[in-house]
């Protein structure tokens, strides 16, 4: 289902989406401990992940139910796996205003889509599966 969302914005982005893109370390200062909205820019959130310790994340569609995950650095671009998606789904994150930005990279290196803007929140993540 995530997959088909971000094919479905696979519209080509300037090469201004790598640049200033933040590194690992900055990427992890910036959302450890953190949970973010997920969403089209200018569109309601579509989705929620938390960022634990040691790169583990937690990702849930707001519908109660989680997937255990990772993510990882690949060059600049910052990579997710989930337990029932190994698929890597790589991003170029940067900062814009004051605002965390990510941009798609598909599996070609091609990097398209929307840009998908990550919102903090001040609410917990809802893990059913998980007893939270």
């Amino acid at each position: 289902m995530r997959k088909l969302c971000l094919a479905l914005c696979a519209l080509a982005l300037p090469a201004t989406a790598q640049q200033d893109s933040l590194t690992a370390s900055q990427f992890e200062a910036y959302v450890l401990g953190r949970t973010f909205d997920f969403g089209y820019v200018g569109i309601e959130p579509y989705g929620l992940e938390k960022y634990m310790p040691d790169r583990q994340v937690y990702w849930s569609w707001g519908d109660g139910v989680c997937e255990i995950g990772e993510w990882y650095t690949n060059g600049e671009q910052i990579c997710f796996a989930y337990e029932n998606n190994p698929d890597p789904q790589c991003w170029y994150y940067h900062l814009d205003g004051g605002r965390l930005l990510a941009s798609f990279v598909g599996l070609d290196g091609i990097v398209g889509g929307e840009i998908y803007e990550l919102e903090p929140v001040k609410r917990d993540l809802v893990c059913n599966n998980f007893g939270f």
